[in-house]
């Protein structure tokens, strides 16, 4: 038995080896680097949404597995909180292209993550009814 542990004493470090877990930790804690002591985290969780807008179509097989997932619901899309959810219940709100907008305030007729969609020409404004039209636009 050591003389610190009869003593009642803590084991204690040499100095150099204290002064450089000091300056590891400090160095660690500027430049923003995590320290992980055990092993590394691994990647992130798969998100088969992430990026995705609300009714986009998803897989929610990681492609990172071993092979073993079964194919994708035919129905499954992103929801409005960015779960990948199948037999459709992705209940989407509709585009409203004058939501939250003023009268006469520019707006797109189209939603954007319809491709089939086309725009009418010229400029576009929400009217007093809160309907996006081309052309000039009355407001009160």
């Amino acid at each position: 038995m050591s003389s610190a542990r009869r003593s009642g004493r803590q084991p204690t470090f040499p100095l150099s080896i204290r002064w450089g877990l000091v300056a590891f930790g400090l160095l660690a804690a500027c430049t923003g680097e995590q320290i992980i002591l055990g092993g590394d985290p691994g990647p992130p969780p798969f998100d088969p949404c992430a990026g995705s807008s609300c009714g986009v179509p998803c897989d929610p097989c990681d492609p990172r597995s071993d092979g073993g997932c079964p194919p994708p619901p035919p129905s499954a899309a992103c929801d409005v909180h960015g779960a990948c959810v199948s037999g459709g219940a992705a209940s989407c709100p509709p585009y409203q292209p004058c939501g939250g907008k003023h009268c006469n305030d520019a707006c797109h007729a189209c939603d954007p993550d319809d491709p089939m969609c086309i725009e009418p020409p010229g400029p576009s404004a929400c009217d007093p009814m809160g309907t996006c039209i081309a052309g000039p636009v009355m407001c009160p």
